[in-house]
């Protein structure tokens, strides 16, 4: 029973996550629209979309099963999800670059990895269990 209450308390918190990070994104979009242009703001959403999306689809598939119920079934979906992660991060960029005319490449690698060392420092802060800072204590 603690392993599933572990998962679902982990589950929330990369929901929290990525809840949060996309906030972030669209505060930044509106910043880049009164300070720069429109096609800055655009790639800064769509950078941040590369980074949140596939981090959406990844925290569905690698929360489905808890370790509890079968540790290979729980270890085949994250697999299946970080597959599919980077298969949909490929997917977003490769769209960008092709179908946009304007893009502001500083603005979009710069909202991706933003929002890619965002996640790194909120996951040591929360610790994974809850406890502030564990990850760093470790």
């Amino acid at each position: 029973m603690r392993s599933h209450t572990h998962n679902s308390r982990a589950k929330h918190a990369a929901y929290r996550i990525l809840a949060a990070e996309t906030a972030i994104i669209m505060v930044l979009a509106l910043l880049l629209l009164l300070a720069v242009d429109g096609a800055a703001a655009v790639s800064a959403t769509l950078g941040g979309g590369a980074y949140i999306i596939p981090n959406a689809l990844f925290a569905r598939y690698a929360f489905r099963y808890s370790a509890v119920d079968s540790a290979l079934v729980a270890m085949r979906w994250l697999g299946i999800g970080e597959v599919v992660k980077l298969a949909t991060t490929a997917i977003i960029f490769a769209a960008c670059f092709k179908y946009l005319e304007s893009i502001n490449i500083l603005a979009l690698f710069s909202s991706y990895a933003g929002l890619l060392l965002i996640n790194v420092t909120a996951m040591a802060w929360q610790g994974f269990g809850g406890k502030s800072g564990a990850l760093l204590k470790s």
